[in-house]
């Protein structure tokens, strides 16, 4: 008796005889053993009973049949992803090729899906193992193409699965990380944001500089604050407010600096990082700024620089209703004195004022009453000029140094609306003369006039302010809100007024918009 494999090679073999009182003289009857086999479970192969002749040993008998000798071992379920590797850059200009192998599926199914990092489907694909027993167990590889359509540098992952005909639950499953396309570089650069180009900076406390910032090196940012040479007054290093700053990202930053120096100074503001290979400057960004307050001299107050609203002439104030001008440019005094225009010319020096003859429109005012003989006799009063002085109003005086004109610094003008505007009973006037230079921080207010119960537009209005308090190098504007008894709004200027400096008039014509 033999075991043998399916190519014939002898597993085991064990001689027996068969169980009869006449088995050796040729009877017949049963016969039995047992065979030891050692080989894999699941090996094919035959059972060969024989017998043979004594004589010269050729076979006299045989009978075969075929066996496996043991189980073959249950194959467990499983997939693995060979392509792309976990933590793969995928290239998103084509389709994304995925491979792997799989075994013991039903029958040899296989999806593959691409996931964001939240786990959101972007896209799947079905495959089927290539094996020629995929279908019954097999073992072999698979492959898709995925199309993935998502913003480049986006975090996923890459999920082959297989699942169960009967119930749809998950037999196998493998899992890569990758990201979806090539982050985008961020090409270096940085911007200030604060302060803005003009702004007068508080320097009696460290001031705070701040910006945006990106793609620069381990998100390095350099702050230099400059005297108007070029010269380094202070400087301090910072770096950008983001998780990826070292590796090229973008974010805002922002450092203080503290300076000396006479206050009024102009300087710039200067931001710069720079490569680590050659220290060259690969970003940079700056602004022009004035290093503190500059207060002027009372003597630097500038006759030319206002327009001037008479208050008193002589021992008399100004009627209620007229509204008296003079305005010295080019050598040149004008104005309104109440009804006409005038004109004429005048020399100074720091103290000493002299006018010549004036002209005249040649208007006659009967309202309000006076008006004539007031325009008369301001008109002789500014030809008797003989010095001035400017402290918070102009006083011009004569000869004799009595006191004989007095002007406050004024911005004068109308206020009219487009279309039929009508106003209410009680309306209230508010006009505003604010220094708007300050970056981010409100307008302050350094005159305001209000108006009650005005007749109709037109609207006139005189605000006057303090002279001492302008400076030339910044703005100011002129800001109107009209509101009703209760304080409704009504009507408000939409469009700014700049006055007094930078060339910007102190005569103006102001016009509203309904709020309705």
């Amino acid at each position: 008796m033999q075991a043998l494999d399916a190519s014939g090679n002898v597993l085991a073999q064990q001689p027996t005889t068969i169980q009869s009182p006449d088995a050796g003289t040729g009877g017949a009857g049963p016969w039995s053993v047992q065979l030891q086999v050692a080989t894999e479970p699941g090996t094919t192969g035959s059972l060969r009973a024989f017998s043979v002749s004594p004589q010269d040993n050729s076979l006299i008998a045989e009978a075969r049949i075929q066996v496996t000798f043991g189980k073959t071992p249950e194959v467990q379920p499983s997939i693995t992803i060979s392509k792309p590797v976990a933590g793969a850059v995928l290239d998103l200009s084509s389709p994304i090729t995925v491979e792997g192998s799989g075994r013991a599926l039903p029958e040899g199914n296989v999806i593959v899906a691409a996931l964001d990092s939240s786990g959101n489907e972007l896209t799947q694909q079905s495959s089927t193992i290539q094996s020629p027993d995929a279908d019954t167990g097999g073992e072999g590889p698979w492959a898709v193409q995925l199309t993935v359509s998502v913003a480049q540098g986006t975090p996923g992952s890459i999920r082959a699965y297989s699942t169960s005909p009967a119930d749809g639950s998950i037999v196998a499953e493998a899992r890569v990380q990758v990201t979806y396309g090539q982050t985008p570089a961020v090409q270096p650069f940085i911007t200030i944001t604060q302060p803005t180009s003009g702004t007068v900076l508080d320097i009696s406390n460290p001031f705070t500089i701040s910006g945006m910032a990106g793609g620069l090196f381990e998100g390095n940012v350099a702050v230099r604050a400059l005297d108007a040479d070029g010269n380094v007054l202070d400087e301090q290093a910072t770096i950008i407010q983001s998780p990826d700053a070292g590796i090229g990202g973008q974010g805002p930053w922002s450092i203080q600096l503290s300076v000396s120096i006479e206050p009024g100074s102009t300087g710039r503001i200067y931001a710069f990082s720079t490569s680590p290979s050659d220290g060259s400057t690969v970003a940079s960004a700056s602004v022009d700024v004035v290093y503190g307050e500059e207060q002027i001299p009372e003597e630097d107050i500038v006759l030319e620089e206002h327009l001037w609203l008479l208050q008193t002439y002589g021992t008399n104030t100004v009627t209620p209703g007229t509204q008296i001008t003079a305005n010295f440019e080019d050598n040149t005094v004008s104005g309104s004195a109440g009804c006409n225009t005038y004109s004429g010319s005048y020399e100074r020096t720091s103290t000493d004022l002299t006018v010549g003859a004036l002209a005249t429109t040649r208007m006659n005012c009967s309202e309000p009453e006076g008006t004539m003989e007031q325009e008369t006799e301001f008109l002789t009063l500014l030809q008797n000029s003989s010095s001035f002085d400017i402290e918070e109003e102009l006083s011009i005086t004569n000869q004799d140094n009595e006191k004989i004109l007095i002007f406050d610094a004024a911005v004068v003008g109308t206020i009219i609306a487009q279309g039929d505007a009508t106003l209410p009973e009680n309306t209230v006037v508010l006009v505003t003369l604010s220094d708007v230079s300050r970056a981010d921080t409100e307008a302050v207010t350094i005159g305001e006039q209000t108006i009650n119960n005005p007749a109709g537009f037109p609207i006139p209005f005189q605000t006057t302010y303090n002279p001492a308090v302008i400076d030339q190098r910044l703005s100011y504007a002129i800001g109107v809100r009209i509101t009703d008894a209760s304080g409704t709004l009504l009507y408000i200027n939409t469009t700014a007024y700049n006055v007094i400096t930078q060339g910007n008039p102190s005569l103006i014509e102001v016009t509203v918009e309904s709020v309705e």
